[in-house]
């Protein structure tokens, strides 16, 4: 996991310096990263502003998925997008923003099983997404799920 070291990240440009630090690491011989991080299957997360960045982020090639959290807009590559329950529509839902800050338990599996199913088709991921079995699809009382695409 790289970060970049700001908060100023919608536009996309700090998770690109970030993962540009990430290439060049992995291909340094001094780096304790060296030839350790696969860069060939590259996910990227973020929340709120974050998650713009990502979708912004998704435009470089090197990049084949990404996680939005509470961040809204379509992106260019395999996505997942999640929303705390009311999310920011109003002052008084703020809280619902802060779900995946708050409440990570929630998002761990979705999150964690949409980069095993993209990244590493990992077929008993796909059926957390898609499929007979969908196992997303069976969880109406906690969440809604729906799906545009996956196979």
């Amino acid at each position: 996991m790289v970060a970049p070291n700001s908060r100023m990240t919608g536009d996309g440009l700090a998770l690109r310096r970030a993962l540009d630090f990430a290439v060049a690491a992995n291909a340094d011989s001094a780096s304790p990263y060296y030839q350790r991080l696969d860069t060939e299957r590259v996910g990227m997360i973020g929340h709120s502003q974050g998650g713009q960045g990502t979708i912004a982020a998704a435009s470089d090639s090197r990049v084949d998925a990404v996680i939005m959290l509470n961040a809204g807009a379509p992106a260019p590559k395999p996505f997942l997008t999640t929303t705390g329950d009311l999310d920011i529509l109003s002052p008084s839902s703020f809280a619902g923003h802060l779900t995946p800050v708050l409440e990570p338990q929630r998002l761990v599996d979705i999150t964690t099983g949409f980069f095993r199913y993209k990244l590493a088709g990992d077929a008993a991921a796909r059926d957390l997404f898609v499929g007979a079995d969908c196992r997303l699809c069976d969880r109406a009382a906690e969440l809604e799920y729906g799906s545009h695409g996956l196979e």
